[in-house]
């Protein structure tokens, strides 16, 4: 394994489009896999390319400071996102924006009134639903009629991210294999039904903003409605997935949060 993955390594700097031609995309996976290919990866940190371009994501904050940025580093080095051009500050570019757009829609009016059957269509659900995987969508509906009653609603206002930068990624070749021993891990890979020999990047993103609301709350004892305004700051982890091998249009999925 280390000499197969030594061998990929060093075909890299010269041209990787030479890889895609001797190396399956399922090969290039098994590769790559486990703590030893990772850790080997960093030797094009000997660049000075490669340095340079590391500070520069540190300094962006598109991967964490020290230790935890260092191995990050390594799993940027995974040959499929090399070779599929998957670009780390793009990403989160347009993950702050998916983020900001999803909170939005997940804790407003027009979603509330969905959730509780009051209209029969609704922007911020079609927005979710092609957003969100089967299991977080179902989750946003019940929080959401949760917490929007007949005696209290509960509006956000704003979201500002404040701090935003990766936290894990990894790949998948989907196969026969693979969608037969590793349901669960796939679970989320099937219910979108990604064609076969596709690669599926998902990218763990930490995120920690500053979210306003507007809590309304009706009392039998008041005749007018009373309104609260409130603020948090919220740190949170969105998972997203998507294929980025051209099977299909690439088109970024949230699975799940915490």
């Amino acid at each position: 394994l280390i000499k197969t993955y030594r061998r990929i390594l060093s075909s890299l700097p010269r041209c990787v489009r030479s890889i895609s031609s001797e190396i399956s995309d399922k090969q290039l996976q098994i590769s790559f896999e486990g703590l030893i290919p990772k850790i080997l990866s960093l030797q094009v940190l000997q660049h000075e390319s490669e340095q340079q371009k590391f500070s520069e994501l540190t300094a962006k904050g598109v991967l964490p400071p020290r230790f935890h940025g260092i191995m990050l580093f390594s799993f940027l080095q995974n040959p499929l996102l090399i070779k599929y051009k998957f670009n780390p500050a793009d990403f989160l570019l347009g993950a702050k924006e998916a983020y900001i757009q999803i909170n939005k829609a997940i804790a407003s009016k027009d979603f509330a009134n969905f959730a509780n059957g009051y209209v029969s269509e609704s922007f911020s659900n079609t927005l979710l639903k092609e957003s969100l995987s089967p299991k977080f969508y179902s989750a946003c509906l019940k929080t959401s009629k949760a917490f929007n009653t007949e005696k209290t609603e509960v509006i956000m206002t704003d979201v500002k991210v404040q701090r935003i930068m990766m936290d894990h990624i990894e790949t998948t070749v989907i196969d026969s294999n693979t969608e037969s021993t590793e349901t669960e891990s796939l679970d989320h890979i099937n219910n979108f039904s990604y064609p076969k020999d596709s690669v599926i990047a998902t990218v763990d993103v930490f995120f920690e903003a500053e979210e306003s609301y507007t809590t309304t709350t009706h009392l039998e004892t008041e005749k007018e409605p009373i309104k609260t305004i409130s603020s948090r700051i919220n740190k949170s982890r969105f998972t997203f997935q998507g294929c980025i091998s051209g099977q299909v249009e690439l088109d970024w999925k949230v699975v799940t949060f915490e």
